[in-house]
């Protein structure tokens, strides 16, 4: 079918393949035929002689070891150039594919991928890209995501001075400037070892922020034990760190990775006090101050998971007019402290295959009366002379109406923290009123402009919602009708 070649090129990766975490979903065989397009299908043979239809979008578990892989390209146009791609990426990456002019419609594709024990992530992506008028035109592309075996033997741990004192594995960190080390252990005198290592930092947008300058420390082991410094900074608007490295030792088939340190569950990452940059407060004259008003995308409001093995209570409570409270009691595992939320609901996750826990506190608005109110925002955390974007909405719900006007202010950063004030109209009719704002930070980066979302704000809060007075009257048979109000 090819009047060119078949390409291949293999390379070895120095960084793990982190994805987000998901549910991990058995294949279910694709249906293409109604399609008249260019498509394809892989398929993976799981044990020998057994072959299974992969789908973009679920998460297929896979051992260490090496696994036959297929590609069949269907509808494809007779007479025109083609590329058909597939690249890995992992512990070891890998690529190849097949290219030139097609003389069949239907073409098959074979090759092998290898997955590491130590590949906790791995990924393979899929391409059809017509190159007949000398472009490159996408037809199709997919991306398939496997969950590996993610083996870690506890030769690599981090640790951290906190105030003069090694702390292997901390829990927490305040904000400060902490020397850090890698402690490497179990290691073969006169060997030759190197590690990768790297660290991600999530803030209030609950995204990570990595930290691209991944190190390799390399060195000849003279004993048994290896100490590798390293340094990090920690503000009071960082939520959590989590540090990874990756060892290698140089062994008579090339450089290999023997452990590794992952950090697979939010259980294991380090926290980091999680303050907001961004703070509302609404003065209110009953109280004769400013009165913080609650940010619906802090920290608060984030879902945390507990094991569902009685980590968690339920509580019920009755007060004297009958009203019931309702609410849960979740003890950490980790640190024996007791949390409280509003709601908790049961889910299985398949990556720890347990039953868990998803709990969290629901949101709960301030009430206004009818009125104007100030609200003043703070930004704080900011850095001297740099460039910020603030943005968002500015909303009212009514009765029979809604209304949202665009906000924007671009602003260089005169301090540390600036103040903007936004005003909060409540009228009788008005059910809920608020804003969403997001605030970026623009910089340059190598040369390029660059946007970099620092933190978001969603705050509302309710209002009388009466119904306005009806410009109609009703009379039957003389008798004047009053109106009632229908929900539906």
């Amino acid at each position: 079918m090819y009047s060119v070649r078949k390409t291949r090129s293999l390379s070895i990766c120095l960084l793990m393949v982190l994805s987000a975490m998901g549910p991990i979903a058995v294949p279910a065989a694709a249906d293409h035929e109604e399609e008249d397009w260019p498509y394809f299908d892989l398929l993976i043979e799981y044990e020998t002689g057994t072959w299974e239809l992969l789908e973009p979008g679920t998460m297929f578990e896979v051992e260490a070891g090496t696994y036959d892989m297929q590609i069949d390209y269907y509808n494809l146009d007779v007479g025109s150039n083609y590329t058909l791609m597939w690249n890995t990426h992992g512990i070891h990456e890998d690529g190849g594919g097949m290219e030139g002019n097609v003389s069949s419609e239907n073409v098959t594709d074979t090759w092998q991928m290898e997955v590491s024990e130590f590949d906790c992530w791995y990924n393979a992506v899929v391409e059809i890209i017509n190159t007949t008028d000398g472009m490159w035109e996408y037809v199709d592309q997919r991306d398939y995501d496997f969950h590996g075996e993610c083996m870690e033997y506890g030769t690599v741990t981090p640790s951290a001075e906190i105030n003069g004192t090694w702390v292997s594995e901390p829990d927490e960190l305040e904000p400060g400037t902490y020397q850090m080390s890698w402690d490497v252990t179990n290691l073969t005198t006169g060997g030759e070892y190197k590690l990768d290592y790297w660290y991600y930092l999530t803030g209030n947008m609950g995204g990570w922020d990595y930290y691209r300058n991944i190190t390799e420390y390399a060195w000849d082991a003279t004993g048994s034990e290896e100490n590798i410094g390293w340094n990090v900074t920690v503000t009071e608007f960082d939520c959590t760190l989590q540090p990874e490295a990756l060892l290698w030792q140089n062994t008579t088939t090339g450089w290999t990775v023997i452990d590794q340190y992952w950090v697979g569950s939010w259980s294991e990452v380090i926290s980091l006090p999680c303050e907001s940059m961004m703070t509302a407060y609404i003065w209110l004259d009953e109280e004769g101050d400013w009165v913080e008003l609650a940010n619906r995308n802090s920290a608060d409001y984030w879902s945390h998971h507990f094991p569902n093995d009685n980590t968690c209570e339920e509580f019920w409570e009755w007060d004297a007019d009958g009203n019931e409270d309702h609410w849960w009691e979740c003890t950490d595992p980790d640190t024996g402290d007791v949390e409280e939320f509003d709601e908790c609901h049961e889910f299985y996750d398949e990556q720890t295959d347990e039953d868990m826990l998803n709990c969290f506190i629901n949101y709960e608005p301030m009430y206004l009366e009818e009125g104007v109110y100030n609200v003043t925002l703070e930004i704080a955390g900011l850095s001297v002379g740099e460039e910020y974007f603030l943005y968002g909405e500015l909303w009212e719900s009514g009765v029979w109406d809604y209304e949202s006007n665009y906000y924007e202010l671009g602003f260089t950063a005169p301090s540390e923290e600036v103040s903007e004030v936004v005003y909060l109209v409540i009228s009788a009719e008005t059910c809920s009123t608020g804003f969403d704002l997001v605030l970026d930070h623009n910089e340059t980066v190598d040369g390029m402009d660059h946007s970099e979302t620092l933190e978001s704000m969603s705050v509302y809060v309710n209002g009388p919602c009466e119904q306005p007075p009806s410009p109609f009257t009703l009379y039957y048979d003389g008798t004047l009708h009053e109106q009632v109000t229908h929900y539906t």
